[in-house]
């Protein structure tokens, strides 16, 4: 499917998000670097914050969230990854504030509110 359409920008950051929550985040910042060369988004950011963070890189992972929020906003998922980031460093109040600017995210079929456990720092795939 790539091979035919290389800027297919939603199939590349589907692949990116898989990478991810399959726990592999050397390909997955692979795949969403060329994401990203085609569009920034708010969602290819946070992901590949989350895949920098599980490398370990836990400042460049605050800086992906941090523009991955200014480019939207209302996008919980980077708010929730910095607040996570946040919290376990001890800085409660910054953790805090950086919730409040969460929207409610989405509703699941059972009911349940939140998001693409890729989309997440904490509590999504590992």
């Amino acid at each position: 499917m790539l091979a035919k359409k290389p800027k297919d920008l939603p199939t590349i950051t589907k692949l990116g998000e898989l990478y991810v929550g399959a726990g592999n985040p050397y390909a997955a910042l692979l795949v969403l670097g060329k994401a990203s060369e085609i569009s920034e988004t708010a969602q290819i950011l946070n992901l590949m914050g989350v895949a920098t963070a599980r490398l370990g890189e836990l400042q460049v992972a605050l800086g992906l969230f941090d523009r991955a929020s200014k480019k939207e906003p209302t996008f919980g998922p980077p708010h929730a990854n910095k607040a996570a980031l946040l919290g376990q460093f001890g800085y409660s109040v910054e953790s805090k504030a950086e919730l409040k600017k969460i929207r409610a995210g989405d509703t699941f079929a059972d009911g349940t509110r939140g998001w693409s456990g890729a989309h997440q720092l904490v509590g999504g795939p590992r």
